[in-house]
């Protein structure tokens, strides 16, 4: 929805609203994306607002903080158009209004301490190559942690379980297949 929202703003922007010339640049979008490809990334769009809503009203009064609610949805899914963008607590609490803390020394310690725990266990930061997983082995099945999820007396991962065939020596091409995902719940360590 953002590359559909900002190719609509770059029309207006250029000053291409004006009724014989928008639906020039409107007909250089249809051209190349088929309308039912729109109107299925309109109701992608739809679906993460009402996502995100809901998500803020499991931690917000939903009647007294509507308009707060509504602010931070749509600079969440509207106004940050990069979907990596990495939002300091700063920006979090003074600009889009999250309920935000800042720890204490001993609290953040602990934080930076469970990243790591995490990082090493999905591999965070690390250059992904099946053939480390492969080894000698044309192909092979596996699992791929790729999210954990715990509370104060659960852990959870979701994993995809894939098979990876590799294309050619010496390369890191490979077919990959998923053959399940889901979660499942980790034991304690």
């Amino acid at each position: 929805m953002s590359h559909l929202k900002t190719h609509c703003t770059l029309i207006e922007e250029k000053g291409l609203t004006d009724p014989p010339v928008f639906p020039t640049g409107l007909r250089a979008l249809t051209d190349r994306i088929h309308p039912l490809g729109l109107g299925n990334v309109h109701r992608q769009y739809l679906l993460i607002r009402t996502l995100s809503k809901r998500l803020l009203e499991l931690h917000m009064k939903r009647e007294e903080e509507k308009e707060k609610i509504e602010k931070i949805v749509e600079v969440l899914s509207e106004k940050l158009y990069y979907h990596q963008y990495q939002i300091s607590r700063h920006e979090a609490k003074e600009i889009i209004g999250l309920n935000i803390l800042y720890p204490s020394e001993k609290i953040e310690q602990l934080m930076w301490k469970l990243y790591g725990d995490y990082k090493e266990a999905l591999l965070l930061g690390e250059e992904f190559d099946f053939n480390l997983f492969l080894g000698n082995r044309e192909s092979s099945d596996f699992p791929l942690d790729i999210g954990i999820t715990e509370s104060s007396n659960l852990t959870h991962s979701f994993i995809y379980y894939v098979n990876a065939k590799r294309k050619k020596r010496g390369t890191n091409e490979s077919d990959v297949n998923v053959k399940k995902a889901g979660r499942e719940k980790l034991e304690p360590r």
